[in-house]
């Protein structure tokens, strides 16, 4: 890797404990740019397979209706608002308000998004949640981007898109997996509901990883 690229173009490391470590401290020797000791991101990995997914039937709201589905062109605008909030929570790698809406576009054009619309009253149809689909092997599926609207917290929006499209995914994949940050406890609850594996317990393939970054004085800042 030293050989190459550009120094300025490793911004981070997201691996296993171990390894990001080790990267880090290593890097950090050959090339004299230093790394934050405090994580961008730490976090458990995890999975959910046909055997642990647990299905729920729909929750019936009064006086709300909802629909989960694929985010088309028309949600783009709200999609946004989502995403920058999402990025607003992932310091270093916050968006502007135009990064957003170019995030939101890619993502909808792929088709790489799902939406969990809601409607109350005579109000007008808003968005609560959103997940993205983005990595996939012939085998496994990985979500992320999980952001429920504040608005709409505590109402199991994420939960319920959430397990929708794990449903949808393992009809066709072995596994689905995702990352859930380790100081989240109320999102490992709603993982674990769903069926994702090892947040209250050990169990094998689930192991915790972290993002080192390097001086940002040095290196040119991406986005995963």
């Amino acid at each position: 890797l030293r050989e190459s690229v550009n120094v300025e173009r490793v911004y981070s490391v997201f691996a296993v404990d171990m390894v990001s470590s080790i990267f880090a401290e290593t890097w950090t020797r050959m090339t004299r740019i230093g790394f934050y000791k405090r994580p961008y991101y730490a976090a458990k990995f995890t999975y959910c397979t046909r055997e642990s997914l647990r299905a729920r039937q729909s929750t019936i709201i009064p006086g709300i209706t909802y629909d989960l589905r694929i985010a088309v062109p028309s949600d783009i605008p709200a999609v946004a608002v989502l995403c920058h909030g999402f990025a607003a929570e992932a310091e270093p790698f916050i968006l502007t308000s135009e990064e957003a809406m170019k995030e939101a576009t890619h993502l909808v054009n792929l088709k790489q998004l799902w939406v969990h619309t809601i409607k109350e009253g005579d109000q007008p149809t808003g968005i609560a949640s959103i997940v993205a689909v983005t990595r996939e092997s012939p085998t496994i599926s990985a979500i992320t981007k999980v952001f429920t609207n504040p608005d709409w917290r505590s109402r199991r929006c994420a939960e319920r898109l959430v397990r929708k499209v794990t449903q949808i995914l393992l009809k066709h994949k072995e596994s689905v997996v995702l990352y859930v940050a380790h100081d989240n406890p109320a999102a490992s609850k709603v993982y674990s509901r769903v069926g994702f594996v090892g947040l209250d317990k050990s169990m094998p393939h689930v192991d915790s990883w972290s993002e080192f970054g390097f001086d940002r004085n040095r290196v040119e800042l991406g986005h995963w």
